[in-house]
Protein backbone atom coordinates (compact mmCIF):
# COMPACT_ATOMS: atom_id res chain seq x y z
CA UNK A 1 0.00 0.00 0.00
CA UNK A 2 1.67 3.67 -0.75
CA UNK A 3 1.84 5.74 2.16
CA UNK A 4 -1.11 7.79 3.45
CA UNK A 5 0.79 9.98 5.83
CA UNK A 6 4.29 11.07 5.00
CA UNK A 7 7.29 12.39 7.35
CA UNK A 8 7.66 16.08 7.45
CA UNK A 9 10.65 16.07 5.04
CA UNK A 10 8.75 15.08 2.16
CA UNK A 11 6.27 17.35 3.06
CA UNK A 12 8.26 20.33 3.25
CA UNK A 13 10.07 19.08 -0.16
CA UNK A 14 6.36 18.94 -2.00
CA UNK A 15 5.14 22.59 -0.48
CA UNK A 16 8.45 24.11 -1.32
CA UNK A 17 8.74 24.86 2.33
CA UNK A 18 11.87 24.21 4.80
CA UNK A 19 11.39 21.86 7.46
CA UNK A 20 12.28 24.16 10.47
CA UNK A 21 9.32 26.67 8.55
CA UNK A 22 7.05 23.39 9.18
CA UNK A 23 7.74 22.97 13.01
CA UNK A 24 7.20 26.61 13.63
CA UNK A 25 3.78 26.43 11.93
CA UNK A 26 3.04 23.71 14.16
CA UNK A 27 4.57 25.34 16.99
CA UNK A 28 2.83 28.32 16.50
CA UNK A 29 -0.40 27.20 15.81
CA UNK A 30 -0.49 28.93 12.17
CA UNK A 31 -0.77 25.20 10.02
CA UNK A 32 -4.77 25.81 10.15
CA UNK A 33 -3.94 29.10 8.06
CA UNK A 34 -2.06 27.66 5.69
CA UNK A 35 -5.00 24.76 5.04
CA UNK A 36 -2.52 22.50 6.51
CA UNK A 37 -5.61 20.72 8.99
CA UNK A 38 -4.87 16.68 8.77
CA UNK A 39 -1.78 16.80 10.48
CA UNK A 40 -0.86 14.07 13.09
CA UNK A 41 1.81 13.71 15.88
CA UNK A 42 3.49 10.18 16.16
CA UNK A 43 6.19 11.73 18.74
CA UNK A 44 6.49 9.26 21.77
CA UNK A 45 7.93 9.70 25.07
CA UNK A 46 9.49 12.61 27.03
CA UNK A 47 10.41 14.73 23.44
CA UNK A 48 9.74 18.32 22.89
CA UNK A 49 10.06 17.62 19.13
CA UNK A 50 6.92 16.55 17.31
CA UNK A 51 7.22 13.82 15.01
CA UNK A 52 4.63 15.00 12.55
CA UNK A 53 2.95 12.93 9.39
CA UNK A 54 0.97 14.88 6.94
CA UNK A 55 -1.97 13.10 4.97
CA UNK A 56 -0.42 13.20 1.57
CA UNK A 57 -3.69 13.88 -0.61
CA UNK A 58 -3.99 17.69 1.42
CA UNK A 59 -0.36 18.07 0.34
CA UNK A 60 -0.52 17.97 -3.21
CA UNK A 61 -3.34 20.10 -2.81
CA UNK A 62 -1.70 22.80 -1.03
CA UNK A 63 1.23 22.38 -3.28
CA UNK A 64 -0.81 22.44 -6.49
CA UNK A 65 -0.24 26.50 -8.35
CA UNK A 66 -4.46 26.42 -8.79
CA UNK A 67 -5.35 28.15 -5.24
CA UNK A 68 -9.19 27.30 -5.60
CA UNK A 69 -8.15 23.63 -5.12
CA UNK A 70 -5.83 24.73 -1.38
CA UNK A 71 -9.52 24.36 0.05
CA UNK A 72 -10.59 20.98 -0.92
CA UNK A 73 -10.27 18.75 2.34
CA UNK A 74 -11.87 21.90 4.45
CA UNK A 75 -15.01 21.36 5.98
CA UNK A 76 -14.17 17.01 6.10
CA UNK A 77 -15.09 15.45 9.50
CA UNK A 78 -12.05 13.34 10.71
CA UNK A 79 -14.09 9.95 10.32
CA UNK A 80 -13.65 10.69 6.25
CA UNK A 81 -10.32 11.85 6.15
CA UNK A 82 -9.76 8.05 8.34
CA UNK A 83 -11.57 6.80 5.68
CA UNK A 84 -9.42 7.24 3.04
CA UNK A 85 -6.34 6.49 5.06
CA UNK A 86 -7.67 2.93 6.57
CA UNK A 87 -10.30 1.38 3.95
CA UNK A 88 -13.58 1.25 5.88
CA UNK A 89 -13.82 -2.56 4.13
CA UNK A 90 -10.78 -4.10 6.04
CA UNK A 91 -10.95 -4.72 9.63
CA UNK A 92 -6.80 -5.68 9.74
CA UNK A 93 -3.85 -4.46 8.47
CA UNK A 94 -0.67 -6.51 9.08
CA UNK A 95 2.75 -4.79 10.24
CA UNK A 96 4.16 -4.36 6.88
CA UNK A 97 1.08 -2.26 6.07
CA UNK A 98 0.94 -0.26 9.32
CA UNK A 99 4.36 0.66 8.02
CA UNK A 100 3.81 1.53 5.14
CA UNK A 101 0.74 3.58 5.61
CA UNK A 102 1.89 5.79 8.59
CA UNK A 103 5.91 5.64 7.21
CA UNK A 104 6.69 3.99 10.74
CA UNK A 105 9.85 1.86 11.47
CA UNK A 106 9.01 -1.62 12.77
CA UNK A 107 10.70 -0.36 16.12
CA UNK A 108 8.79 3.03 16.49
CA UNK A 109 5.51 0.93 16.10
CA UNK A 110 6.41 -1.77 18.68
CA UNK A 111 7.30 1.41 21.13
CA UNK A 112 4.24 2.73 20.96
CA UNK A 113 2.97 -0.67 23.03
CA UNK A 114 -0.52 -0.13 24.36
CA UNK A 115 -1.52 2.68 22.41
CA UNK A 116 -0.58 0.79 19.24
CA UNK A 117 -1.52 -3.01 20.00
CA UNK A 118 -2.01 -5.58 17.67
CA UNK A 119 -2.54 -9.03 17.52
CA UNK A 120 0.25 -12.28 16.87
CA UNK A 121 -1.89 -14.35 13.65
CA UNK A 122 0.43 -16.85 11.80
CA UNK A 123 3.83 -15.60 12.71
CA UNK A 124 2.73 -11.80 11.68
CA UNK A 125 1.46 -8.87 13.88
CA UNK A 126 -2.05 -7.74 12.62
CA UNK A 127 -3.60 -4.71 13.87
CA UNK A 128 -7.23 -4.21 13.58
CA UNK A 129 -9.34 -1.06 12.09
CA UNK A 130 -10.42 -0.31 15.23
CA UNK A 131 -7.07 0.51 16.99
CA UNK A 132 -5.60 2.24 14.25
CA UNK A 133 -8.72 4.83 14.13
CA UNK A 134 -8.24 5.37 17.91
CA UNK A 135 -4.86 5.62 17.13
CA UNK A 136 -5.08 8.37 14.72
CA UNK A 137 -7.89 10.30 16.41
CA UNK A 138 -5.56 10.44 19.28
CA UNK A 139 -2.88 11.70 17.52
CA UNK A 140 -4.74 14.08 15.37
CA UNK A 141 -3.35 17.66 16.22
CA UNK A 142 -7.06 19.08 15.84
CA UNK A 143 -7.53 17.21 19.16
CA UNK A 144 -4.26 18.37 20.51
CA UNK A 145 -2.14 15.51 19.10
CA UNK A 146 0.49 13.55 21.41
CA UNK A 147 1.36 16.52 23.16
CA UNK A 148 -2.49 16.95 25.12
CA UNK A 149 -2.31 13.58 26.81
CA UNK A 150 1.19 13.62 28.72
CA UNK A 151 0.01 15.86 31.67
CA UNK A 152 4.32 17.08 32.08
CA UNK A 153 3.96 18.21 28.68
CA UNK A 154 0.80 20.57 28.95
CA UNK A 155 -0.16 22.67 25.36
CA UNK A 156 1.48 25.32 25.04
CA UNK A 157 -0.49 28.98 24.66
CA UNK A 158 0.10 29.05 20.43
CA UNK A 159 -0.96 24.95 20.42
CA UNK A 160 -4.22 26.37 22.93
CA UNK A 161 -5.02 28.99 20.88
CA UNK A 162 -4.38 26.34 17.81
CA UNK A 163 -6.72 23.65 19.01
CA UNK A 164 -9.77 26.49 19.74
CA UNK A 165 -9.60 27.95 16.40
CA UNK A 166 -9.95 24.72 15.15
CA UNK A 167 -13.24 24.26 16.71
CA UNK A 168 -14.75 27.92 16.48
CA UNK A 169 -14.26 27.82 12.86
CA UNK A 170 -16.26 24.69 12.49
CA UNK A 171 -19.45 26.90 11.42
CA UNK A 172 -17.84 28.48 8.40
CA UNK A 173 -17.15 24.46 7.01
CA UNK A 174 -12.88 25.39 7.34
CA UNK A 175 -12.53 22.73 9.75
CA UNK A 176 -14.14 19.40 9.92
CA UNK A 177 -16.93 18.52 12.78
CA UNK A 178 -15.57 16.65 15.69
CA UNK A 179 -15.76 16.11 18.87
CA UNK A 180 -13.24 17.71 20.80
CA UNK A 181 -12.28 20.15 23.82
CA UNK A 182 -13.05 23.96 23.73
CA UNK A 183 -16.54 23.37 21.40
CA UNK A 184 -19.83 24.28 21.91
CA UNK A 185 -21.85 21.24 19.96
CA UNK A 186 -25.09 20.63 18.92
CA UNK A 187 -26.56 18.24 21.22
CA UNK A 188 -27.45 14.72 19.21
CA UNK A 189 -28.92 11.36 20.37
CA UNK A 190 -30.28 11.20 24.15
CA UNK A 191 -28.73 14.37 25.11
CA UNK A 192 -31.26 15.88 22.49
CA UNK A 193 -33.95 14.15 23.80
CA UNK A 194 -32.94 15.15 27.68
CA UNK A 195 -32.80 19.00 25.97
CA UNK A 196 -35.72 18.82 24.37
CA UNK A 197 -37.85 17.26 27.92
CA UNK A 198 -36.00 19.79 29.84
CA UNK A 199 -37.62 22.63 27.32
CA UNK A 200 -41.12 20.93 27.21
CA UNK A 201 -41.10 20.87 31.42
CA UNK A 202 -40.15 24.47 31.61
CA UNK A 203 -42.89 25.05 29.34
CA UNK A 204 -45.43 22.90 31.60
CA UNK A 205 -44.02 24.37 34.76
CA UNK A 206 -44.41 28.26 33.50
CA UNK A 207 -48.04 27.05 32.44
CA UNK A 208 -48.97 25.75 35.83
CA UNK A 209 -47.67 28.89 37.50
CA UNK A 210 -49.59 31.06 35.20
CA UNK A 211 -52.87 29.65 35.96
CA UNK A 212 -51.85 29.47 39.58
CA UNK A 213 -51.67 33.50 39.21
CA UNK A 214 -54.73 33.51 37.25
CA UNK A 215 -56.63 31.71 39.85
CA UNK A 216 -55.93 33.80 43.02
CA UNK A 217 -55.16 37.00 41.47
CA UNK A 218 -57.53 36.95 38.22
CA UNK A 219 -61.47 38.28 37.67
CA UNK A 220 -62.73 35.37 39.09
CA UNK A 221 -61.19 35.11 42.75
CA UNK A 222 -61.61 38.99 43.24
CA UNK A 223 -65.34 38.43 42.40
CA UNK A 224 -65.28 35.45 44.31
CA UNK A 225 -63.90 37.90 47.68
CA UNK A 226 -65.84 40.54 46.67
CA UNK A 227 -68.84 39.03 48.78
CA UNK A 228 -67.31 38.17 51.19
CA UNK A 229 -65.46 41.86 52.16
CA UNK A 230 -69.61 43.73 51.43
CA UNK A 231 -71.03 40.89 54.03
CA UNK A 232 -68.19 42.06 56.81
CA UNK A 233 -68.96 45.32 55.85
CA UNK A 234 -72.56 45.50 56.16
CA UNK A 235 -72.42 43.75 59.62
CA UNK A 236 -69.95 46.81 61.09
CA UNK A 237 -72.53 49.43 59.77
CA UNK A 238 -75.58 47.10 61.74
CA UNK A 239 -73.54 47.34 64.97
CA UNK A 240 -73.20 50.97 64.43
CA UNK A 241 -76.29 52.01 63.72
CA UNK A 242 -78.07 49.45 66.37
CA UNK A 243 -74.99 50.31 69.28
CA UNK A 244 -74.66 46.31 68.91
CA UNK A 245 -71.05 45.71 70.29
Amino acid sequence: MNAALVKIDVAAADLGKSVNTLFEMAEGGTLIERGLLWVFDFSNGDTDRRDLRFWRPEILVCANKDVALHTKFRGWELDWVLARILPVKRTNFHAGEVNQLFQLRPRTRIDFGEELNGKMKGGCNFYSRAVLVKFLTARWLGTGGARLRRADKPLSAPEKDTVTRRNAQCDDASIPARNSILKTEVPHGAAAGRETRSREENRTQGRLNQNINHQTNGPAAQNHRRPVLISVADAMLRRALTGET
